[in-house]
């Protein structure tokens, strides 16, 4: 399936509210059920989930949508922006998982997307999406479509070989606009054998995580960044430990959450890139 991010045949709050629906039935039979789930969540009455599954506006927040989509096992993105189904098709869906029939057509079509191995819990590969930095639906969000870049093309953006424009992207990452986003942001994944970031505890970024960093933010103490050393190929992430923000210290120590991991002591910071901040992280269940 490919992209269909701009729903024709009905505005994007609609199809949003039917996929929500889809996966909402499709998971735990009931739309009653699924809003059970969500009791005692911050910024979620029944009332406002009610209104998402309805179609009559969009989550004003990525976590929302985040929630969501890891309570339903579906994957990042599909809410949004959906893998090509058309607003009839899905329409065509809602009514059929209402009534029952699973031996529809277009119902099946959509329920056999989600549940591929590929796809159950994974982020969505959108490789036909337009390459759309931000697009404006009216006056209920703006999405934004994120660039997942590998290692390479980083090195590259950073060092004015490359433009994004310039590159074959195979993903991007729908999210709600917000003003804590940088224009130009990026997103990573961490790499399938990086544990150095795993904790036992509290905050952990296993591997496969998909990062979005912000290339704009300034980077505090304590801040997560993308970053690594100019003679390897390959980012990390790790905490930012300093007296002052970066572009300031003239020391600073990269810090992993993984204890096996050894801090990494940095004399000369021109000896280190980094490519943003981590602003936000989407893990693969």
């Amino acid at each position: 399936m490919t992209s269909d991010i701009a729903n024709e045949g009905g505005p994007p709050h609609e199809a949003f509210g039917l996929r929500l629906t889809i996966a909402a039935i499709a998971r735990f039979s009931a739309l009653g059920s699924f809003r059970a789930q969500l009791i005692g969540r911050p910024g979620l009455s029944k009332a406002t989930v009610y209104r998402h599954a309805a179609g009559e506006r969009l989550p004003d927040k990525d976590e929302i949508i985040t929630l969501y989509e890891k309570i339903l096992r579906i994957p990042p993105g599909w809410l949004l922006a959906g893998a090509g189904e058309s607003v009839a098709d899905l329409r065509e869906a809602e009514a059929a998982i209402k009534a029952k029939d699973r031996a529809n057509p277009a119902l099946q079509k959509i329920l056999a997307y989600l549940d591929t191995d590929e796809n159950r819990g994974n982020v969505v590969p959108i490789n036909q999406l337009e390459r759309a930095p931000q697009l404006t639906y009216g006056k209920f969000a703006q999405i934004r479509h994120i660039p997942v870049l590998t290692a390479g093309e980083i090195i590259d953006l950073m060092a004015g070989r490359r433009t994004i424009d310039e590159m074959s992207i195979q993903r991007f990452i729908p999210v709600v606009a917000d003003t804590d986003l940088g224009p130009r942001s990026i997103a990573h994944v961490v790499r399938a054998d990086d544990f150095s970031m795993t904790s036992a505890g509290g905050y952990s970024i296993p591997p496969n995580t998909e990062l979005i960093i912000d290339r704009d933010r300034e980077i505090q103490p304590g801040d997560f960044i993308l970053v690594r050393h100019r003679s390897e190929d390959e980012f990390m992430v790790r905490r930012y430990k300093a007296s002052q923000r970066h572009g300031v210290a003239t020391r600073f120590t990269l810090e992993a959450l993984n204890p096996s991991f050894e801090p990494i002591r940095v004399d000369d910071p021109s000896e280190y890139e980094i490519a943003g901040r981590l602003v936000r992280k989407l893990e693969r269940m």
